[in-house]
This record gives structure tokens, C-alpha cells and sequence, in this order.
């Protein structure tokens, strides 16, 4: 569309800012940041805990950025097939 793809989400860790490159995780496609807003208003940056919409440039389209997705800085953070983890059962429902 005219607008762009626009993704919706919140800041986990880091800033995003617009100009920024970033990556699209699990694609590892890259992609420029074009616009960020946060509560509907145009901001310069966001902060961790914000939820943001960003328009990505660069040729994306609205099927290459999907639910679940992760927009990280270069280097991409790494995907894994497996993990090892412990798990505590707190409460059983009847």
C-alpha cells in the first residue's frame, strides 16, 4: 500500500528509532525502519516496555512480516531449534 508495511508491537529491550536498520526474525531479511509511533503519535525513539507501531521500508511487504516475528538490531539474535529449560508445575486444576 501507499502507507507501507506498518508493524505493531511492543519494545522488548533497546531503542528502535527511524533510520535504523533492522533484521526480521526468523527471515533475517533486513529492512528500514521509515517511521515509529507510540500511542499514536509520532516519536524520534522508543524505549523498552512501549508498544509502537513501525513502518518498515525497503521493499516489505505485509507477508513477510508475520505474528510472532521478532525486528532486531545487526547482529540478528540467534534462532534455536532446541532448549533446555526446567519447568515447575504451581498449580494443578482439578
Amino acid at each position: 500500500t501507499d502507507r507501507g508495511t506498518i508493524a505493531m508491537g511492543k519494545v522488548e529491550s533497546g531503542t528502535i528509532r527511524a533510520g535504523m536498520k533492522v533484521v526480521l526474525m526468523p527471515t533475517r531479511n533486513e529492512y528500514k525502519v521509515e517511521g515509529v509511533w507510540a500511542n499514536e503519535e509520532p516519536v524520534l525513539a522508543a524505549r523498552p516496555g512501549e508498544n509502537v507501531l513501525v513502518k518498515l521500508g525497503g521493499g516489505c511487504a505485509v507477508e513477510d512480516c508475520q505474528k510472532g516475528f521478532v525486528i532486531c538490531s545487526k547482529p540478528p539474535c540467534r534462532a534455536v531449534s532446541k532448549m533446555i529449560c526446567d519447568i515447575a508445575l504451581l498449580d494443578m486444576p482439578d
